[in-house]
């Protein structure tokens, strides 16, 4: 018999999913694996730990990169969360030990390209049995930043987006105020010395409070899902190195990137000089 079908003891099997899910929100577990999976991006792997010397140690991670991009913790993710989520899965033995007990244990987590993740905790036998392979996979589609296709046009416009950064990094705070045409073709700075005006394409806008990236202009600029999948979550770190890559590629200038509100949102915009 499962540890699950033992626990259960004639409830529902809802009731007890149910009452695993808010133990391991209590203990963190939750958070700490969110952390492990970093900002963005399809992951598929199984963590497992057991009770040794009187407490949980992380005994083991199983996973394997999907063909469309991710499946493993992401790197810094993996490092910065290891630490939390021993401690988690720590917290959450102690919990249970009293009404659930358990001495091994393993977490599958799965999450698809849009962010959303599950997260199946599994005990003693149940644990035994769990396996990479008998996980579903969380797409294709992938994120569009994950994919090979995507990491091989970075690498070969590296000479394009250094130039790109250079200039970018030299004009930065050069004007004190800015407006864009309404047909967004024209830049106009304001200098002490004067304006200027700029040959220009609004690339998108990227919204820090959700992470969120979007596509401004008419249509794709490339055939590529990066392109393609108009909107998608991202850090300001990926966006920057998404927008130069595409400067880099339209053979623009420089990166013009602004803030067009009171809550802080970018536009982002290819310059010609």
């Amino acid at each position: 018999m499962s540890w699950f079908e033992q626990k259960l003891q004639g409830r529902d099997p809802s009731e007890l999913e149910a009452e695993l899910g808010r133990f391991v929100r209590a203990a963190g577990v939750d958070r700490a694996l969110e952390q492990m999976c970093g900002p963005y991006g399809c992951r598929r792997f199984v963590i497992r730990y057991a009770v040794m010397n009187g407490s949980v140690s992380l005994t083991d991670l199983e996973t394997h990169p999907l063909p469309f991009g991710g499946g493993p913790p992401d790197p810094k993710g993996a490092e910065d969360a290891f630490q939390p989520l021993a401690a988690a899965v720590n917290r959450l033995h102690q919990n249970m030990r009293t009404s659930l007990a358990w001495s091994r244990g393993a977490v599958a987590v799965l999450r698809d390209a849009e962010g959303r993740m599950q997260i199946m905790p599994l005990f003693d036998e149940d644990a035994d049995e769990a396996v990479l392979a008998d996980l579903e996979m969380p797409g294709p589609p992938g994120h569009p930043l994950e994919g090979m296709m995507y990491k091989d046009r970075v690498d070969a416009n590296e000479a394009g987006m250094a130039a790109v950064h250079g200039e970018t990094s030299r004009r930065r705070g050069s004007w004190s105020g800015w407006t864009i045409s309404d047909d967004d073709a024209t830049l106009v700075l304001n200098h002490t010395t004067g304006t200027s005006r700029h040959r220009v394409r609004v690339l998108g806008t990227f919204h820090p409070t959700t992470s969120r990236f979007m596509w401004a202009t008419d249509g794709a600029l490339f055939d590529e899902p990066a392109y393609t999948c108009r909107a998608y979550s991202a850090t300001m770190d990926a966006i920057m190195e998404l927008s130069m890559a595409t400067c880099s590629r339209l053979g623009a200038t420089w990166l013009f990137m602004e803030s067009m509100n009171d809550a802080g949102d970018l536009v982002l915009a290819a310059v010609w000089d």
